[in-house]
């Protein structure tokens, strides 16, 4: 994400955001009459908000006169907008506790967890430790995490600079142990978290390896 409401104030590229979003599409020459500015102006602005994949472009043929240029937002700058996630997701959790109990929510977690490691299996598959350990770490740079890795001995040390659910996992930990088993299952070796921003720490870190034997790797995920 770009810009956020808290970030943004008025400056010139949250209101090109703003504008697209009430409007759905717009050309630099329609955004620049909305915002004031120019058309070479508004197209600077929408070629760089372009070049972080928060607005997208499209030619837009016309029966007479030259084709248009039309931008919208992407689906990564619609996420610029406030959401309620983080509530909804409690809200649906503690329903489930509510109506079918401890058991019945552990049963779901237990469901999230296979399809995570499910979803992602194939980009690990014919990678060394090490190149799992980076695929990890891009992978959940991509769900939001700031990830980055480090190698540190015979071990990898793997860091999430942000959380985009420490508000969930506040009062649903369940979702930490979770993350740790899955992170097991996609690496094939043993995962021991190290720092824990529930427990005040700044980030959540984790060190990875040595390579578990197979019969390690034929074994159950093990929570933390």
């Amino acid at each position: 994400m770009v810009l956020t409401l808290s970030e943004a104030g008025n400056t010139t590229r949250w209101q090109v955001l703003l504008a697209l979003k009430r409007s759905g599409q717009m050309t630099a020459e329609q955004l620049g009459q909305e915002l004031g500015i120019s058309a070479v102006a508004a197209r600077r602005h929408l070629e760089s908000l372009q070049g972080e994949n928060v607005v997208s472009v499209r030619i837009e043929r016309r029966a007479r006169g030259r084709p248009a240029y039309v931008y919208a937002l992407t689906p990564q700058g619609d996420e610029c907008f406030p959401r309620a996630y983080d509530s909804l997701a409690k809200a649906v959790l503690e329903e489930v506790r509510r109506l079918f109990g401890a058991e019945g929510l552990q049963a779901v977690l237990d469901g999230l967890q296979q399809r995570w490691c499910a979803t992602y299996a194939g980009r690990f598959e014919g990678k060394g430790l090490q190149n799992r350990v980076a695929e990890l770490a891009r992978l959940q740079t991509e769900n939001g995490y700031m990830a980055d890795w480090e190698r540190q001995g015979d071990r990898f040390r793997l860091c999430e600079h942000n959380c985009p659910m420490a508000s969930v996992a506040a009062d649903y930990p369940e979702l930490c142990a979770i993350e740790l088993a899955v992170f097991e299952s996609r690496v094939g070796a043993p995962v021991v978290r190290e720092d824990h921003r529930l427990e005040g720490c700044h980030c959540c870190s984790f060190l990875i390896g040595p390579e578990a034997s197979p019969a390690t790797e034929n074994g159950p995920a093990r929570r933390q």
